[in-house]
């Protein structure tokens, strides 16, 4: 660049253009000397205030774009969440739960009246044939206070040598008649829980005694006892009227008793006769069978 350019820059013609016009509107030939005196002092001073320009030229580095300044928040602009009015929680529909039921323990069975009772191991004639009793009813009665117990009222009908003469001597609820037609198994009574009917008449001569038996279904499996009975009883009746003959209330049976052989209908000189054995073993039906001469299948 020059030094000429340097002190006084070039004047392009737009610059020069918006100085004349801006001194005066319109300018002619014949006005030109006129201008030079009027304008050039003023463009004069112009030049001679401009800034001075650099001796050399410097090298332009590339400049950083910085990083644009986040834009400051505007009072209008803030995203302001809204306070959460204050709900009242819907009311929930209460239901009303059930009341506790109390646990009611189930009325013990009621025992019937007990007119003629005998005490354990008091051996009683029955005197049937001064009576003309020719059939006797043994009622079975209980309560169970838990009710897994499965009570059942057996018979075994036995010879000479205390076993049955065969397998149809054991009357059951599975077998409710004996061979003979003398003994007959009822799975309920009127007022007794099981009932078996013996027949004198027509009871095989070669029986000696007919034994009852009380056992509890699985007992041993199941770990049930006569501990949880109640009111356990037998009693004799004529069956034609239901008169009591004699009646044998148990009294309270131990934990470990899983089977109860009640009594005794046994044959002494001629006459019949009753023993309340009232005697409690740990076996179940099975053990009664096998103790008896019964063979199961």
């Amino acid at each position: 660049m020059a030094y000429a350019e340097r002190i006084h820059p070039p004047l392009s013609r737009n610059m020069l253009t918006e100085e004349l016009n801006r001194t005066r509107p319109a300018l002619s030939r014949d006005s030109l000397p006129d201008m030079r005196e009027s304008v050039m002092p003023a463009l004069s001073d112009r030049l001679l205030n401009a800034p001075e320009a650099t001796s050399a030229p410097q090298h332009h580095q590339a400049q950083r774009i910085p990083p644009r300044p986040p834009m400051p928040e505007h009072p209008t602009m803030r995203m302001v969440q809204p306070p959460m009015p204050n709900r009242t929680p819907a009311p929930t529909l209460q239901v009303p739960s059930q009341p506790m039921q109390p646990t009611v323990q189930p009325t013990p069975r009621r025992m019937p009246p007990m007119l003629m009772p005998v005490a354990r191991g008091q051996k009683t004639a029955l005197h049937l044939q001064e009576s003309g009793c020719a059939r006797i009813r043994f009622g079975f009665g209980w309560h169970a206070n838990d009710s897994r117990c499965d009570v059942d009222a057996s018979a075994f009908l036995l010879g000479e040598n205390g076993r049955v003469l065969s397998d149809e001597g054991f009357v059951f609820y599975g077998q409710q008649t004996s061979s003979d037609g003398s003994v007959r198994f009822q799975p309920s009574g009127a007022d007794d829980r099981e009932t078996i009917t013996v027949d004198i008449a027509r009871i095989d001569p070669r029986i000696r005694k007919i034994v009852f038996v009380l056992t509890i279904d699985e007992a041993l499996t199941q770990k049930l006892h006569f501990g949880m009975l109640q009111n356990v009883y037998l009693r004799i009746l004529d069956d034609r009227d239901g008169r009591e003959i004699l009646s044998y209330p148990l009294g309270n049976a131990f934990e470990n008793v899983t089977s109860m052989t009640l009594g005794e209908l046994y044959l002494h000189q001629g006459q019949w006769k009753f023993n309340p054995v009232g005697n409690g073993v740990h076996m179940d039906l099975a053990g009664q069978c096998a103790l008896y001469g019964v063979t199961l299948a």
